[in-house]
């Protein structure tokens, strides 16, 4: 029991990582995972702004291919006026 260190901040403690931890893997926000590691509110602003930027330039789908629609002309998106439905200008049963 003494080999173990009692100081998690002393011992190397990665608050950036513990951070992503939370945030990933319990779906805590970025904000709140780095206020629960973070000693200061002003760390925990600049921690926060970190994983937020991580999280945003992190693509999931990045490598995943792209379909090309002249591919596959059935499924090119029809025009915005073809998807209205048209209007017929009579009086109502209610008028």
């Amino acid at each position: 029991m003494e080999n173990l260190p009692r100081d998690p901040i002393a011992s190397g403690f990665d608050k950036k990582a513990e951070a992503h931890f939370l945030s990933d893997e319990f779906g805590t926000s970025a904000i709140t995972a780095a206020a629960l590691v973070a000693d200061t509110d002003a760390e925990a602003e600049t921690l926060a702004a970190e994983l937020l930027a991580e999280q945003q330039a992190d693509d999931p789908l990045a490598d995943a291919p792209v379909p090309d629609p002249q591919k596959d002309p059935q499924h090119v998106e029809p025009r915005i006026g073809d998807l209205e439905k048209p209007v017929q200008h009579r009086p109502s049963a209610a008028s």
